[in-house]
């Protein structure tokens, strides 16, 4: 699926999330939202092609939030494991109101607009993955930074009777 059709996808969804929290103040008080999805370079497209998409989304991005966004953007590259992606984009919203309201923005702008285009021009990429994010331990204090560095993820499965309490206990 392409990025565009993706973030119309992932603006409705936060639209209809917006919604369905709206008569109460859950939303607003809800984890981080991280949403991953996995990108294959189009034929004759690689790492050159994905670095001058990320700089041009990024000169978009200030169009869209001249005042700054509390939306934070990754790209992951994978080195170890078995995927079929070239690269994973993995964007990070405080709460479900920004997550909604960004999209809403972004989507209905025309350098959000064109951003989109940018990376459609490049790669195809899934339907995002959305999951709230909680962090269980934070040993050291997190560091802003242009650095590249490496991020292990595992994807687990509750058994059966078990829930997100459990995990948090």
């Amino acid at each position: 699926m392409k990025i565009l059709s993706f973030i119309k996808l992932v603006s409705a969804l936060g639209a209809f999330s917006t919604l369905l929290f709206a008569q109460s103040s859950l939303a607003a008080e809800t984890p981080t939202i991280a949403s991953f999805s996995m990108c294959a370079y189009k034929s004759g497209k690689g790492p050159v092609d994905l670095n001058k998409a990320v700089s041009y989304w990024q000169t978009q991005m200030e169009k869209v939030f001249p005042d700054g966004s509390n939306y934070f953007a990754v790209i992951m590259t994978p080195v170890l494991g078995s995927t079929n992606s070239d690269f994973i984009w993995g964007g990070f919203s405080p709460n479900l109101n920004e997550w909604a309201e960004g999209g809403e923005a972004y989507m209905s702008s025309k350098a959000g607009q064109s951003a989109n285009a940018s990376f459609e021009a490049i790669a195809d990429c899934s339907v995002p993955n959305s999951h709230f994010m909680t962090t269980l331990y934070e040993g050291a204090e997190a560091v802003r930074t242009d650095d590249n560095g490496i991020v292990e993820v595992f994807s687990c499965k509750l058994h059966e009777g078990k829930t997100r309490d459990n995990v948090l206990a």
